[in-house]
């Protein structure tokens, strides 16, 4: 009896021993500890370009944005990779994938991508093009979370002069051609600087705002409408606009407050709407306006990235 006694105890202490041995293993090879320490590639579920009330989706085929990483002890720097939007496929495609660990990167993107785009980008104001009306995003990520949704904002803001001629006691009779613009002021900055890991503006010393032959006259149906980009900056007091007309230097004045409105600021992604009324006397402002840059209408759905039909 001792002797079956001790070998059902043996039996029993082997069972117990490779009963141990398997939790061990199976904790050790768990799927999702071997998933979150894999290197996975970067993907971007969505993009979209948003302003205050609205967004829009990049979905039309060929579209193309730059994604940047910021080098630490963790990652090399990444610059400017390209992605295309696959319309057919509905996906963001790169011929060089971005690569992801444990530890959170840090990224930026921006839209439209251009190759020579730094992740400092310099800004300066200018006339619109489509290629320098930039939107951005900063995000980060890591092989846990390595879907990106990005929800671009612009990051100049918007001057649109409209140059009327005066009528009536004020009367201009001649071409009112203007060649040169300019607007300065307490706060006016005519540079900055855009850092795309931080989705924030690096202020430049104060510049006044000047653009050199230019081809506007007031009146004409193509030519009437000067559209500009602008640095976002605080304004304060009055400005004072000039412009050469006709070869004769003009000015006229307005109040930060009475472009801006209260908070007295040029805001990324607004519209500032200024007709200039040209007098035989100089220039006056006849109508000021704000407005969203984009006003785009979307599905009230929770896919803020599919715009409205």
């Amino acid at each position: 009896m001792t002797q079956i006694n001790y070998r059902i105890g043996l039996l029993w202490g082997a069972i117990a021993i490779l009963a141990s041995c398997t939790q061990v293993e199976i904790q050790e090879s768990a799927p999702e500890q071997e998933h979150w320490t894999e290197t996975v590639f970067l993907q971007i579920g969505n993009a979209g370009l948003s302003t205050v009330v609205s967004r829009a989706t990049l979905n039309t085929d060929g579209e193309q944005i730059g994604i940047f990483v910021k080098e630490d002890s963790e990652y090399q720097v990444v610059s400017n990779r390209l992605f295309t939007y696959n319309k057919p496929k509905v996906t963001w495609e790169t011929d060089n994938a971005v690569l992801l660990r444990t530890p959170v990167a840090t990224l930026g993107s921006y839209y439209p991508w251009k190759s020579s785009r730094t992740q400092l980008i310099p800004m300066k104001c200018q006339e619109y093009t489509s290629e320098e009306d930039i939107s951005a995003a900063a995000f980060t990520a890591n092989n846990r979370n390595h879907i990106a949704n990005l929800n671009m904002k612009h990051i100049y803001s918007r001057l649109v002069v409209t140059f009327v001629k005066g009528t009536g006691v004020n009367a201009y009779h001649g071409d009112a051609k203007v060649t040169a613009f300019s607007l300065k002021g307490d706060g006016v900055n005519a540079e900055a600087f855009f850092d795309l890991f931080t989705g924030t503006q690096l202020k430049a010393p104060d510049k006044p705002i000047e653009w050199k032959d230019i081809d506007y006259q007031a009146d004409h149906e193509t030519k009437k409408a000067m559209d500009c980009l602008i640095v976002p900056t605080d304004l304060d007091g009055t400005l004072t606009f000039g412009a050469t007309v006709d070869a004769k230097p003009m000015e006229g004045t307005v109040s930060a407050a009475a472009l801006c409105g209260t908070g007295k600021k040029l805001e990324a992604g607004k519209q500032y709407k200024l007709t200039l009324t040209v007098n035989p006397t100089g220039l006056e402002v006849s109508a000021l306006q704000v407005v969203d840059w984009d006003v785009i209408k979307i599905n009230d759905s929770s896919d803020p990235f599919k715009p409205e039909k």
